[in-house]
């Protein structure tokens, strides 16, 4: 996520910033919903994060760890 951040560090304002850990919750409770592919959830954590943070922009990278044999796979 890119967003100026300025004036967050100069005040110390959370609301003029994007709350990390609200991401997170909001990723996790979204991962709860079945998909077929990571694309499909990386597009849908991309929408999530400009819906409800509407940062200057957003790149979601989203690996998966369960194929034997490999290390992860990832889209981005």
């Amino acid at each position: 996520m890119q967003l100026d951040t300025r004036e967050a560090g100069t005040n110390d304002d959370i609301h003029q910033s994007i709350d990390y850990q609200g991401v997170v919750d909001s990723v996790r409770e979204l991962a709860k919903d079945a998909r077929h592919t990571i694309e499909k959830f990386a597009e849908d954590i991309a929408d999530l994060i400009v819906q409800s943070y509407n940062p200057d922009s957003v790149e979601v990278t989203v690996k998966k760890f369960v194929i034997p044999g490999t290390e992860h796979v990832s889209v981005r």
